[in-house]
């Protein structure tokens, strides 16, 4: 069978928890006819074995588009779940708006509308697709996201038909908390006096991805002895540079 599956599915990318299912006869020796293998919610591998044929099945997919408002009284992800809308959705629209909002910023009572699309398996979700449009609304302003198809690709503009990229990004984790904000006269917790703290400190579990805030190149990495610990240097262009540092 391996020489039979080689060209559908690598039988060494078998995952320990992953589902499977053998059918035999009803009739005594209760030989095994086939062996079904679940790779992910909508893929399965079915292994004949009679013939030792082997075939990689699919489950249909129902999309659902849906309509949802999301008004903010925590994390993005918990206010999504707490109002059984799925916490994809959040991802998504952090990625849409990561040029464009500080998701660390967002305040109780502030509003996102969403047009999107989620997709089902047997009744059963499995994740959001795409997002056509977004609402962000504040006291202060509103915020469009237009999901539309140009030069190629498709991206996201606002009202004014302007891109939503930046050079660089709001912030450059998607999950945690701002510890320490950027000032030129913070207090130190150690030192117990005010002194330039000239950058923004995230709180976040260990093993948290950080992004850098735009593109660029890897100009340095080391360990800094004095506080600073791991660090990463990034040149975006001939007139900014970033640090991310500490980094455990």
């Amino acid at each position: 069978y391996m020489g039979n599956a080689k060209s559908v599915f690598n039988l060494r990318k078998i995952k320990k928890g992953n589902r499977y299912v053998v059918f035999s006869s009803k009739e005594v020796p209760y030989n095994a006819h086939y062996f079904i293998y679940e790779v992910n919610v909508v893929d399965y591998l079915m292994i004949n074995l009679q013939t030792a044929t082997v075939e990689m099945k699919h489950q249909p997919v129902e999309t659902i588009r849906k309509k949802a408002k999301i008004e903010v009284k925590g994390s993005l992800w918990n206010t999504a779940k707490a109002n059984n809308i799925h916490p994809e959705l959040a991802l998504k629209l952090i990625e849409i708006y990561a040029w464009d909002i500080d998701f660390f910023g967002i305040q109780k009572g502030d509003v996102f509308h969403v047009i999107y699309d989620e997709q089902y398996v047997r009744n059963k979700s499995i994740g959001i697709k795409t997002v056509h449009a977004a609402k962000f609304q504040t006291i202060k302003d509103t915020r469009m996201a237009i999901r539309f198809f140009q030069n190629g690709k498709f991206d996201y503009y606002n009202e004014k038909g302007e891109n939503l990229r930046r050079a660089f990004l709001k912030s450059p984790l998607h999950y945690s908390r701002v510890s320490s904000r950027f000032s030129y006269s913070r207090f130190h917790p150690v030192l117990k006096i005010r002194r330039p703290h000239l950058g923004v400190d995230y709180a976040a579990p260990y093993g948290t991805p950080v992004y850098t805030i735009g593109d660029g190149v890897i100009i340095k990495k080391g360990y800094e002895r004095r506080g600073g610990g791991n660090y990463v240097k990034v040149r975006h262009n001939a007139q900014y540079t970033s640090v991310y540092m500490p980094m455990y």
